[in-house]
């Protein structure tokens, strides 16, 4: 049976990962990315084999992929950072957030019920079963695009301290995990630096100390509105223990509220790639926690104009970044979310039925590696800015998304396959472009 060709644009961002894997384990690499590219709906070995059709291989093959195969996560994560760290001047930017994938079963590992921010409101907590995954992306800027795309290079499972001891592993916290992964690319990439963003879970003064002790990285986040900020001291006059921190200053949510406040006004790039007037207060600090110390941050505190937004207050490790850059940072912050919600929506990350630890801990890595993959043929394949194709009447788009870039590598695809018998075979009358076009994208929205 003929097995779907992939273009050489695929086959060379696929090949890099080559190396990590034997020969017939590559081979069922490749024909399960196609399988998961092409496939509509859940992600299922299953479904993926469904979609492809023949297969050279017995299916249990496939299924004990991710079972059993010498799949090495970490070595599969430093090759996916060299690929779009080499596209990426300069300064790495990293967005780090949380995201549960809801999955049922008691028998399924790390399973664990979890606050769903996706169903929780400020007044009422809802809660999902399924596994929290913590994340870290790189924000990558593409000339074509008023906003960047957040790519995940790295991810790991956060594990319940009741579960630890039932699974043998030692329990880390978000925090701990977002160090360790830090550390790994810090490890891996040693010349490069960064800025981490995270969303105000990660606002914690043991990730900051941790930041603000390592040149190669900085930190921009969310401050708390009842923060404990203090001057720092400038001299010991009085004998006896020395003072770790000044006078006391007023927290962000009090000094908003002041008459005379001396807010500043400026336009910054906001959400959705517009620019916005807002008023801001800036100032240096030091941000104590009880039984924690301190450390010295740069904190904006910004407002809008017209009262239509609550006010918001961001912090920094980077005592050389500018209130508008600190801004911009935690804005462009949102891209990792929009992420979360295309990787769902289009690979069906959380339709996958994995139970044991092995499956559990690749499946989720995989899909969202390829996510990146696909977003870095899709910026490769179009050096200028493509025409948008998932828009529809009742849904104006004026710039690609996701939808568009696993749709054009699905065409890719297909028309490489359906398509290619025309040109061999003289006896068959050309078709038009027009119903070409149609053909393939029929396959690319309803197989």
């Amino acid at each position: 049976m003929q097995q779907l060709r992939l273009s050489s644009g695929i086959i060379n961002i696929l090949t890099k990962f080559a190396p990590v894997f034997s020969q017939p384990t590559f081979e069922n690499f490749l024909f399960l990315s196609t399988g998961a590219i092409l496939t509509q709906g859940s992600r299922t070995v299953t479904n993926m084999l469904r979609t492809l059709g023949s297969r050279p291989k017995h299916f249990t093959t496939y299924h004990n992929f991710f079972k059993r195969c010498e799949c090495p996560l970490l070595e599969l994560s430093r090759i996916l950072c060299s690929l779009i760290f080499s596209l990426v001047p300069g300064v790495i930017e990293l967005a780090v957030d949380e995201t549960i994938t809801r999955h049922s079963g008691p028998k399924v590992f790390g399973n664990c019920c979890h606050r769903d921010p996706l169903l929780s409101t400020h007044k009422r907590v809802q809660y999902s079963f399924g596994h929290k995954w913590v994340v870290l992306a790189v924000r990558f800027h593409v000339p074509w695009l008023n906003r960047p795309w957040s790519l995940p290079c790295l991810m790991m499972l956060w594990v319940s301290e009741k579960q630890c001891p039932k699974y043998g592993v030692k329990h880390r916290t978000p925090i701990e995990l977002t160090i360790i992964m830090l550390l790994l690319l810090h490890k891996w990439f040693p010349s490069r630096t960064f800025t981490v963003v995270g969303d105000g879970g990660f606002a914690s003064l043991e990730l900051t100390k941790f930041i603000a002790k390592n040149p190669w990285v900085q930190l921009v986040s969310r401050l708390r509105k009842d923060a404990q900020l203090f001057d720092p001291v400038i001299t010991q006059l009085k004998r006896g223990r020395r003072r770790d921190k000044g006078k006391r200053l007023l927290s962000p949510e009090k000094l908003a509220n002041q008459k005379n406040a001396p807010w500043i006004k400026t336009t910054v790039s906001w959400y959705g790639g517009v620019s916005k007037r807002i008023l801001y207060m800036y100032n240096q600090a030091l941000l104590y926690q009880p039984g924690k110390g301190t450390v010295k941050i740069a904190w904006v505190l910004i407002r809008d104009p017209k009262g239509k937004l609550r006010d918001e207050s961001f912090y920094t490790t980077d005592l050389a970044m500018t209130p508008q850059e600190i801004i911009r940072h935690f804005v462009e912050r949102w891209t990792i979310e929009v992420t979360f919600e295309e990787s769902k929506r289009f690979l069906a990350v959380e339709s996958t039925r994995n139970r044991k630890k092995e499956s559990v801990l690749r499946s989720f890595p995989l899909l969202m590696g390829l996510f990146s993959l696909i977003s870095l043929w899709y910026f490769d394949r179009f050096k200028e800015r493509p025409k948008v194709t998932t828009a529809q009447d009742w849904y104006k788009k004026d710039q690609p998304t996701f939808a568009d870039a696993i749709k054009a590598m699905r065409k890719d695809i297909w028309d490489l396959n359906l398509f290619s018998m025309f040109h061999k075979n003289n006896d068959i009358t050309k078709i038009s472009r027009t119903f070409r076009a149609f053909l393939s994208d029929s396959l690319v929205g309803f197989v």
